[in-house]
């Protein structure tokens, strides 16, 4: 982790890889009331149901100049708490990012306690 990596191609089958790397996607959640731990985030091309549905020989009709699958693994993230009205900042990393870390929460702790919250919802669910 450490958000500061640039595009990686992998040619290999989407969700075996998905599943290996969520696998090894460990985070030491002390004090944090939930489990998540960051994930991919991005799209899935028309291609992509090759993998993902028994095409049964079938070749794919649509063929685009796209990559198949764009993602990013989000190692920063604010996860809210909408029914406790806390916002908590959360950066995974190894030995090799905690500098930069430890500025990414410092920055989002600034950020976050200098805002105001809005006088009320912009919508109601």
């Amino acid at each position: 982790g450490g958000g500061g990596g640039g595009a990686v191609v992998h040619r290999t089958r989407l969700l075996p890889f998905l599943k290996e790397r969520l696998a090894d996607a460990r985070c030491d959640g002390d004090g944090l009331p939930f489990s998540f731990c960051g994930g991919f985030v991005g799209y899935l091309g028309y291609e992509m149901k090759q993998d993902c549905v028994d095409m049964r020989g079938e070749r794919n009709r649509f063929e685009s100049g796209d990559e198949d699958a764009m993602l990013l693994f989000s190692d920063r993230f604010l996860a809210f708490d909408h029914l406790e009205g806390r916002c908590y900042a959360v950066a995974l990393c190894d030995d090799t990012c905690e500098e930069a870390s430890r500025a990414w929460l410092a920055s989002m702790h600034r950020l976050l306690t200098t805002i105001s919250p809005p006088s009320s919802p912009s919508f109601l669910p």
